[in-house]
């Protein structure tokens, strides 16, 4: 059995920007609305208690209006601002003005963030977004082999390494495992 295994370390910087809300998303207490961001979020802001939500997937929040009770009907105004949701990301932040609408079909169920929509951010616990390091990874695995003289052998296994490399702050190592016990 042959495993090849490229590792990413890294050290962190930072330096951060801020970001004014741009947009609006629509939201009815019928309908859950689900913002999809295309980089991991790594924090999210709900200003106000009239919108409650949580994170459910690594680049998924979703939210909703508050509502005291599911049984008592809305006590929002069509139109009426709920409050503002900040999403930040790995390397962008994204802010959104929620509205409140009475008629359901208005209100998103999905929103996809575009890459357009938001702006960028150096956040200070991401040197290298997932995205950008999966690249390199690949662009590694897809190498040749340029060290040969690195292996060790004991127990019937065998590790072998076959590429180091290091982009900004991060090491790329690419090392291969064989057991043949």
């Amino acid at each position: 059995m042959n495993i090849r295994i490229i590792i990413a370390a890294a050290a962190l910087c930072a330096v951060a920007s801020q970001a004014s809300a741009k947009e609006k998303i629509y939201v009815n207490s019928d309908v859950t609305t689900h913002i999809v961001m295309p980089e991991n979020i790594k924090m999210v802001d709900l200003s106000t208690a009239k919108i409650i939500g949580n994170q459910c997937a690594d680049n998924i929040v979703r939210v909703k209006p508050f509502m005291e009770s599911d049984s008592l009907p809305s006590g929002y105004r069509e139109g009426e601002l709920m409050g503002t949701l900040t999403l930040i990301g790995e390397r962008h932040l994204a802010q959104y003005e929620v509205v409140y609408t009475s008629v359901p079909s208005r209100a998103a169920s999905i929103h996809r963030v575009p890459y357009s929509g938001m702006d960028s951010y150096i956040n200070p616990e991401v040197s290298m977004p997932q995205s950008e390091m999966a690249r390199y990874a690949w662009a590694v695995y897809g190498s040749g082999r340029r060290y040969n003289q690195v292996v060790s052998k004991a127990h019937g296994m065998k590790a072998i390494v076959n590429n180091i490399y290091s982009v900004d702050d991060y090491f790329f190592i690419d090392y291969s495992l064989q057991n043949s016990t």
